[in-house]
């Protein structure tokens, strides 16, 4: 049977994602979209909708695209206006509280890229960069396995991972998804995370394009296209997924538009089992209180092939769970 920690790569990113939201200050004029337009673009049934509004949380698990994938949609309500949020999101502070996170560092495009720093126990996962091969061991393109295989020392190899994560944070910038490396997964077959990542915004943002014309513009043609008022952050992450250290580039972004708070987060590149992922989350006023939804999908090798619908039902399980202790916290922090 398959170990349940195969999935706590999702649950990290998720809840990370969760509380950095609801820890965002707003500064909401208007309320000019409603919760309910929004429960309705994106198919919440009646009953749903008043669930959400009766103070209850709303866990919905959309159809996964493809077996690499999990899939969650959280909506409920807090019972605080939203101008009370603190402003985290941006500053990253809640990334603190999340236990699997050893480290954050903000990258800024005016200084020089952080430098990694690893102890002696990380320091053994360059070993697994040296000896780097296609397949799902690591996350890497199929020149980056070609500039470790001609290296011998870890300490090589360290650099070698550092101009690495540079490049691909380097490259996004400039193009933005469509610029991200694919995955060398055989000699024959590669991950592309642009295009699972272009899939996410076509199945999610067309149904917001109306509400948010100019958040969708944006989530859909950056960097080539950046709103007024649009707010972002980009993030070196140290991290640990099933016992071993990972590396991973986070881009955050924070809009308002139309009497909400809109945030996405995306994770462009980890070095292993978590392919990417995406998060939108929203922020809406209702009356005194704020209505939240947040849409996340992530993939990950780690949840395909044999057993996969196990592998799925263990997450599901696993992720609901979570999702209803993260949903417990802030009620408790904002009642």
């Amino acid at each position: 049977m398959m170990k349940s920690t195969r999935h706590n790569f999702s649950i990290t990113f998720m809840t990370a994602l969760l509380w950095s939201f609801f820890c965002l200050q707003t500064n909401i004029a208007s309320a000019d979209t409603t919760p309910d337009e929004v429960f309705t673009q994106l198919g919440f049934s009646e009953q749903e909708k008043q669930d959400v509004l009766n103070g209850k949380l709303i866990k919905r698990m959309p159809k996964e695209r493809s077996e690499q994938e999990l899939a969650v949609t959280l909506a409920f309500r807090l019972k605080k206006d939203a101008e009370q949020l603190r402003n985290n999101f941006l500053k990253g502070l809640s990334i603190d509280k999340n236990e699997d996170i050893v480290s954050h560092q903000f990258i800024s495009p005016d200084a020089a890229f952080p430098e990694l720093k690893l102890t002696a126990k990380e320091q053994q996962e360059m070993s697994e960069f040296l000896a780097a091969k296609p397949g799902e061991t690591l996350n890497l393109s199929a020149d980056e396995i070609k500039g470790f295989n001609v290296l011998k020392t870890d300490a090589a190899a360290l650099r070698q991972l550092q101009s690495l994560l540079e490049s691909r944070y380097l490259a996004y910038r400039k193009g933005g998804s469509n610029a991200i490396a694919p995955y060398q997964r055989s000699a024959k077959k590669d991950y592309n995370l642009a295009e699972y990542f272009s899939k996410n915004r076509q199945a999610v943002l067309p149904a917001l394009s109306k509400s948010f014309p100019e958040s969708y513009k944006a989530l859909n043609n950056y960097p080539k296209y950046k709103p007024a008022g649009l707010q972002e952050r980009f993030l070196l992450l140290k991290l640990t997924i099933e016992g071993r250290p990972a590396f991973a580039l986070e881009h955050r972004m924070a809009m308002q538009e139309n009497g909400a708070q809109l945030m996405a987060s995306a994770y462009f590149y980890v070095s292993q089992t978590l392919n990417g992922q995406q998060g939108l989350g929203i922020l809406l006023p209702n009356g005194e209180d704020s209505i939240a939804v947040l849409v996340t999908r992530a993939s990950s090798d780690a949840v395909a092939g044999f057993g996969s619908s196990t592998k799925h039902f263990i997450g599901r399980q696993m992720l609901a769970d979570s999702l209803s202790k993260f949903y417990e916290s802030v009620q408790e922090k904002y009642k």
